[in-house]
């Protein structure tokens, strides 16, 4: 997905310079669709490298034991980032396809 956002970023960026045109609001948009979806993107690499440091640091110290206090708090936490995960991704894949359909009608009318 990054990959595909940095060519269609690079693409907008470029538009301006083949068709100068007074009238860019297409080009607007596609470069708020594209801050809007790195964003997006990058919650979801932080939140995904969070969980898996949290799960990484239990199994470290798997002797120490969880109480279930500990054990409820993680839960809870992995849950909360899942479904956080769960509206990022889906968002920055739509916002990925509206500009590459933004992109697209630019370039072909």
């Amino acid at each position: 997905m990054l990959t595909a956002h940095t060519v269609l970023l690079s693409v907008a960026v470029a538009l301006p310079a083949i068709s100068p045109s007074p009238d860019q609001l297409e080009i607007k948009c596609v470069g708020l669709l594209a801050t809007a979806s790195i964003f997006a993107l990058l919650f979801n690499f932080a939140a995904l490298r969070m969980q898996y440091e949290a799960i990484g640091l239990r199994l470290h110290n798997h002797e120490s034991g969880l109480t279930e206090e500990e054990r409820q708090k993680d839960i809870s936490t992995g849950l909360r980032r899942n479904r956080l995960i769960r509206v990022f991704e889906p968002s920055a894949a739509a916002s990925l396809v509206v500009e590459a359909c933004l992109l697209m009608w630019v370039l072909l009318r």
